[in-house]
């Protein structure tokens, strides 16, 4: 299941203070150590939507301390059996959790992004991007997809960013390098996950963000 949460101007300093009571004190450092204030609230997101859907599909409803494997995948090494990823970006957070490997990346649209282009896309794409309708989209989300799937298989984007080619890809949802992909365009935004499966996705407002994390049945 993917959830995914779009209300970041709701989300302020108030709304951080409240997060920490349900942020685990490693995730909680990390925060700390973040520059800018829209960052501490994206990560503190994107936390808060991983216990949300741990509690929703698997009842577990504590601070759940954040491992890294290789690449620096997270994982969650007292729940082997869940696996997990997240994404941030101006636009939104993202979190998808499955039994299996999976991958997911929202980035914003932006046509100074397309700076990169030529040394992140195939020519396959490269000829795609300059002849569609909106490049900008369309580079966002090759790139997007590209995220997604070095995220699922645990590697560095930098290392395979040009080997990965989704320029004969065609519509939402398809099959490539033997995974499922879901590409959309949100908020203006591109989210894209990778998974074993097809998978839905449950978008998450602030009230049941807070909810997800307690036994509140009141308003928040």
């Amino acid at each position: 299941m993917v959830y995914y949460f779009r209300q970041m101007k709701e989300f302020q300093n108030e709304e951080l203070k409240k997060a920490k009571h349900y942020i685990s004190g490693q995730r909680e450092f990390k925060i700390s150590r973040l520059r800018f204030l829209k960052n501490k609230r994206q990560s503190a997101i994107a936390y808060l939507l991983l216990r949300y859907g741990l509690r929703k599909e698997y009842g577990i409803n504590e601070n759940v301390v954040l491992s890294e494997g290789s690449c620096g995948k997270p994982y969650l090494s007292n729940y082997p059996f869940v696996h997990f990823n997240l994404s941030h970006c101006d636009k939104g957070v993202a979190c998808m959790i499955s039994d299996s490997a999976v991958g997911i990346d929202i980035t914003s649209v932006k046509k100074e992004n397309m700076s990169c282009m030529y040394s992140s896309m195939t020519a396959d794409e490269i000829e795609k991007i300059l002849h569609a309708e909106n490049p900008a989209v369309q580079f966002t989300k090759f790139w997007s997809l590209k995220e997604s799937y070095c995220k699922c298989i645990g590697m560095g984007i930098d290392s395979y960013i040009k080997a990965i080619d989704f320029s004969n890809c065609i519509g939402s949802v398809f099959t490539r390098y033997g995974k499922m992909f879901q590409v959309n365009e949100v908020e203006g935004s591109v989210l894209s996950w990778c998974a074993s499966c097809e998978s839905n996705m449950l978008e998450i407002d602030l009230i049941e963000l807070f909810r997800g994390c307690t036994n509140e049945t009141r308003d928040y």
